[in-house]
C-alpha cells in the first residue's frame, strides 16, 4: 500500500528523485503513464512488473508498471505471491474484479480498500500445461 511522501519532498524537478503517483490520474490503457511530481523519500517504492491498483475513490483500475515509481495513498502494487505467474494473467483477471473491489469498498467521504482486502484475493491459476 502506498503512503503520502511529506509535502517537502514533492516537486516537479526530475532531479529530486523518484517519480510519484498519488492516484489514477496517469493510468493510461494498460501501462502507467509518466508524472510531473517527484520526491526523494524512498520507501514506497514499486518496481517495473508489478500492477499498480488504484485503492481509493475510484477503486479496482489497474495498470501495468514498466520502472520504478513512489505510489501514494491512493493506490497499491501488487506482485504474485508465486513464481511462474504470468503477471498479465494477473493483471487481466484484477480487471474483471474492479466490481467486487468497488462492492468492498468503505468511507464516508470517498470510498477506498485496505491492503488485506488485496491480500485475501484468492486468484484461480489454470494448469501450467
Amino acid at each position: 500500500m502506498g503512503q503520502a511522501p511529506k509535502g517537502d519532498t514533492v516537486s516537479s524537478n526530475k532531479e529530486n528523485g523518484i517519480e510519484f503517483h498519488q492516484g489514477k490520474t496517469f493510468f493510461g490503457p494498460k501501462v502507467i503513464q509518466r508524472s510531473d511530481k517527484y520526491t526523494s523519500q524512498d520507501n514506497k517504492i514499486i518496481d517495473a512488473g508489478t500492477i499498480v491498483m488504484a485503492v481509493r475513490a475510484p477503486v479496482g483500475n489497474v495498470n501495468l508498471c514498466d520502472r520504478k515509481i513512489y505510489i501514494g495513498r491512493g493506490l497499491a502494487g501488487i506482485k504474485p505471491l508465486k513464481s511462474g505467474v504470468n503477471l498479465l494473467y494477473l493483471y487481466n483477471y484484477l480487471l474483471t474484479r474492479k466490481t467486487h473491489f468497488e462492492s468492498q469498498a468503505t468511507g464516508s467521504t470517498f470510498k477506498a480498500i485496505n491492503g488485506k482486502i488485496i491480500e485475501n484475493e484468492v486468484v484461480p491459476l489454470p494448469p501450467l500445461a
